[in-house]
């Protein structure tokens, strides 16, 4: 079957316009993406960096599409978990969501600490609790509603993006000997592409906002493609202005090229204003991560056999305890301190969702293909559509660039998803009702 119909008989409120669903997709893709990568990425494509960051979204734009396509198709809050319920059988259904909602948990709890430890420049706090106080504060805002944690969002991406905004005027207008074509040429291009395809992940998060958005079949799609391109532009014209402000030799070398960018700048200045900057990104997605993960629990719980308690909404229209669940997990991760290694499964498990997603559009074009399609994807050759095959190829080519233990962990990580799919029956039992699939 394909009824979607809440087991509780209550849905979100639908409170964000196409506005609030854009700056959170922007939020949540720019994060900290830009303040670490720039430096590594320089140092591979040189004065050319800026094509790196352009190159890499067009690759990530196959994805994208296919996600605008299926989110229109499926403007549910499960994201993912509802394209690949319909698509294929119940254990890789299971395994999507797994793989989705960990991922999210772990990048909320991987943030938090970074955020800690830019509080730490302004106030003498322990790195866990300063985590925990941002996660204890990003759940309580999640539980107030979100048409207020939007306009945090709003607030949050405008003084982001009027930050970087500084960055691109004062450096394209001030005069320059730094040179923007010099660099190591295609192959300097494309490895730098393949580093900083990582600061585009998140805007598939835009998709668990569907139940809440206004006419979700629209918006969600055009927020999709809009926050990767307005991404897009601030990437390519804040790596242009960094290098024509202090050169990509010695951006390449700084361990903290947007500080020295800001530094050149506003001296000591700009300095503080990036960490001031710093914690507001990474309060931003902290909180982005545990709305789209408690969403993703509850759209896996309205199917579930034994998770009505994860059903249930607030007067506000929250799924408030998959909120609090979401929350307590983050937490505990939070206390472990160092999560570099296991915050690599977010970028895993990422990618392999990408390759549920896009083979997601591939088989429904052939087994449901009167489905409505309020955006579709033209370009196909012989019903195959040409975008989810590049998105599929993409994600091949990116997955093995991971270390060595990421894919080890990640393996782990999908085993305990399906040891858990196997070993606790009553978890995924509505699954099996919902697809239609054998």
């Amino acid at each position: 079957m394909l009824d979607d119909a809440s087991v509780s008989g209550r849905e979100l409120k639908r409170e964000l316009g196409l506005h609030h669903v854009t700056a959170s997709g922007v939020a949540i893709i720019i994060g900290a993406g830009i303040f670490v990568l720039l430096a590594p990425a320089t140092a591979l494509a040189g004065g050319q960096v800026w094509a790196a960051f352009l190159v890499a979204a067009f690759l990530c734009m196959f994805t994208a599409l296919s996600y605008a396509e299926l989110a229109s198709m499926f403007p549910k809050s499960g994201g993912e978990f509802e394209f690949a319920k319909v698509a294929f059988p119940p254990w890789l259904t299971f395994l999507t969501f797994w793989l989705n909602v960990s991922s999210l948990i772990i990048a909320a709890a991987t943030v938090a600490l970074g955020f800690a430890g830019y509080l730490q420049k302004f106030v003498m706090i322990d790195l866990r609790l300063g985590a925990v106080v941002l996660v204890c504060s990003a759940a309580a805002l999640a539980l107030i509603g979100v048409k207020w944690s939007g306009r945090v969002v709003i607030a949050t991406a405008l003084l982001q993006g009027g930050a970087l905004i500084l960055v691109i005027v004062f450096g394209l207008t001030q005069p320059s000997t730094h040179s923007l074509t010099q660099g190591h040429g295609a192959s300097g291009i494309l490895a730098a592409a393949a580093l900083v395809f990582f600061a585009y992940i998140g805007f598939d998060e835009v998709t668990t906002l569907s139940e809440e958005t206004i006419n979700p079949t629209k918006n969600i799609p055009r927020a999709l493609i809009l926050a990767l391109a307005i991404s897009t532009v601030l990437y390519v014209l804040v790596s242009v202005a960094a290098v024509r402000l202090i050169g990509a030799e010695a951006l390449a070398t700084s361990s903290q090229p947007m500080a020295d960018v800001m530094g050149n700048l506003w001296q000591q200045k700009g300095a503080t204003l990036l960490a001031v900057i710093a914690l507001f990104t990474t309060f931003d997605t902290t909180l982005l991560a545990i709305q789209s993960a408690a969403r993703v629990l509850f759209g896996w719980a309205r199917d579930a056999a034994d998770a009505q308690t994860l059903q249930k909404i607030n007067r506000r229209g929250i799924p408030w305890p998959a909120v609090v669940l979401v929350a307590a997990i983050a937490l505990a991760m939070t206390l472990v301190g160092n999560l570099k290694l296991i915050a690599g499964l977010t970028d895993f498990a990422v990618f392999l969702v990408f390759l549920v997603v896009n083979s997601a559009l591939i088989r429904l074009r052939f087994t449901h293909p009167d489905l409505p399609r309020p955006f579709k994807v033209k370009a196909s050759i012989h019903g195959v559509p040409l975008v989810a095959v590049c998105g599929l190829l993409m994600t091949l080519v990116m997955l093995p660039r991971l270390s060595i233990h990421t894919l080890q962990a990640g393996c782990v990580l999908v085993g305990l998803g399906l040891l858990t799919y196997f070993a606790v029956p009553s978890l995924s039992k509505g699954l099996r009702s919902k697809t239609g699939t054998k």
